[in-house]
């Protein structure tokens, strides 16, 4: 085998951004698309009978589905099977035949491959063997090879090897590997496995085509490769520059108008709406062997803001990350989902007082001598949120924080200030607390639920672990008089973080109406009442 084979998945990997929802006509021309650069197989999505969220129909595949497309004739159709869905089912092969109700003589399906990681392969080779008995041709797709030792790779391959596997992928899931290690890899690979062998690139360092050509160049003949880069993260080898540059080994000179017609009208805008492609936070997921999709759902998310997402990684990086998992990115569910633990009543210097939060807002700085003026006047409590320096620390008697992301981001700003921290202290985890062991703490508990606000002695229930929702609980309890607002000035429209505040303001005073709160500088949330600073 000398000519490439170049494997087409926008429609599986791309389908992490926008949950496999492609519209009909864009698919059929993305097919005819596909055909014209010679690509000689797609990867139409999933075979799959998990359904836990909507997904849209390249998700699960079906044959009633394939149907309905426009498939040129000179286009094999692939799907993949995810191994974790096989290791849990307690029969594969029933599990397969629900999956695959035809033989491939009668289905539109002509590979599937099956993405599963070292540990995985040997409670595959029943399904692995019995798709091959139905005709189908059967692909391996080895992932996260990269850190693996040479001794397990070796085994793992000789597994597949007894397999009727007829071809073997190694990917580079965490987009980590450069040239080198590339040749690294085909090079053991080969040690042990004699058949074809394929490649499937991430770009979070921006190595996803130089690999490719470099696998090539070594042997490596089916060849992957997406629309645009799109795939989950940063995305992958993107098949308009590889259709280019593997040109003078395909059969015909790739027509490049069909696929750039489609790029113009339908993948550009999209790439737009979800930002896939590397960036410095990928480059350092793919340094720290960080799972992309890590970064991928923050960069998703407004309330990550760039501190976040570097302190997120930060953390990561030094524990086992390469395997996604949702809750990791909400880690209030694990930390404020339990009994709440506190040692200290505000009400120790809060009884009777009023109370001036600092938020992030520009309305801080643009105000800030009047605030000054106020603060130094009047007998009032300040607390600043987070790690807000806009105000001297002369003027702060306590900063406030409880998120925590927010607490990973502004770790070294706590621990560099002499003012103390309200935080739920005896409920962080040891690591953290670690951190804070030389700082002045005022610990109050702090338990999470979406319905709830409760004030205690010593703890609090919030609707959500952000900071706001958790200093209104923490001066209700503590009895103070009356809460003034700075630097509350609301977000762009339709940023969905305005809902969200407005979402606690609404809840606060439900179960709080006597409690006297107001804005004093300029704030565009419609639920919080607002005083001027200079009338004050």
């Amino acid at each position: 085998m000398t000519n490439p084979v170049i494997l087409d998945c926008t429609l599986r990997d791309g389908g992490y951004y926008n949950k496999w929802d492609f519209p009909l006509d864009i698919i059929d021309s993305y097919l005819f698309a596909m055909s014209k650069v010679n690509v000689s197989v797609v990867e139409i999505g999933f075979r799959s009978r998990l359904n836990n969220e909507y997904k849209g129909a390249c998700a699960y595949s079906r044959e009633d589905f394939l149907e309905t497309l426009s498939i040129p004739d000179d286009l094999l159709i692939s799907v993949m099977l995810n191994a974790s869905e096989l290791a849990g089912s307690s029969d594969q092969i029933s599990l397969i035949d629900y999956l695959f109700p035809f033989n491939a003589s009668k289905s539109k399906v002509d590979i599937v491959r099956i993405a599963c990681n070292h540990n995985e392969v040997h409670s595959i080779l029943p399904a692995i063997d019995h798709l091959s008995e139905m005709g189908f041709r059967v692909v391996i797709n080895l992932m996260q090879i990269f850190g693996l030792t040479e001794s397990t790779i070796r085994e793992v391959i000789l597994l597949i090897s007894s397999s009727k596997a007829e071809t073997l992928y190694f990917a580079d899931s965490r987009g980590c590997m450069n040239p080198s290690d590339t040749s690294n890899i085909v090079s053991i690979i080969k040690q042990t496995w004699h058949g074809p062998i394929g490649i499937h690139t991430h770009d979070n360092m921006g190595n996803a085509l130089s690999n490719t050509l470099c696998a090539f160049s070594n042997g490596v003949f089916w060849l992957d490769s997406t629309v645009t880069g799109m795939g989950r993260g940063p995305g992958n080898a993107r098949t308009e520059e590889l259709v280019i540059e593997m040109s003078e080994h395909l059969s015909s000179t790739p027509d490049m108008i069909p696929l750039m017609n489609i790029i113009s009208n339908y993948f550009s805008s999209l790439k737009a709406q979800y930002r896939w492609g590397t960036n410095p936070y990928y480059y350092l997921s793919g340094k720290y062997k960080i799972h992309p999709s890590f970064v991928q759902q923050m960069l998703s998310d407004v309330r990550f803001d760039d501190a976040d997402i570097l302190a997120v990684i930060n953390s990561l990086k030094d524990r086992d990350a390469s395997k996604f998992d949702q809750d990791t990115l909400k880690l209030e569910r694990d930390m404020y989902n339990k009994a709440p633990l506190g040692s200290w009543s505000p009400s120790s210097i809060l009884k009777h007082r009023d109370v001036l939060f600092i938020g992030p807002g520009n309305s801080v700085e643009a105000h800030l001598s009047a605030l000054i003026n106020y603060i130094q006047s009047h007998d009032v409590f300040v607390i600043a949120f987070n790690a807000i320096s806009t105000l001297d620390s002369k003027y702060v008697d306590a900063s406030i924080a409880c998120h925590p992301v927010r607490l990973l981001a502004d770790i070294d700003f706590h621990c560099r200030s002499d003012i103390p921290l309200i935080t739920p202290y005896s409920m962080l985890s040891s690591s953290l607390q670690a951190q804070f062991s030389s700082k002045s703490i005022y610990d109050f508990g702090l338990s999470v639920n979406p319905e709830s606000f409760e004030f205690h002695d010593t703890f609090c229930v919030c609707p959500s672990s952000l900071v706001l929702s958790y200093a209104l609980a923490v001066c209700v309890s503590g009895g103070a008089l009356s809460l003034k607002l700075a630097g509350f000035d609301g977000y762009q429209p339709g940023d969905p973080r305005n809902d969200e505040v407005e979402g606690i303001l609404d809840q606060f005073m439900r179960v709080s109406p006597e409690t006297s709160f107001f804005s004093i500088t300029p704030t565009t949330y419609k639920n919080l009442p607002s005083l001027s600073i200079y009338a004050l």
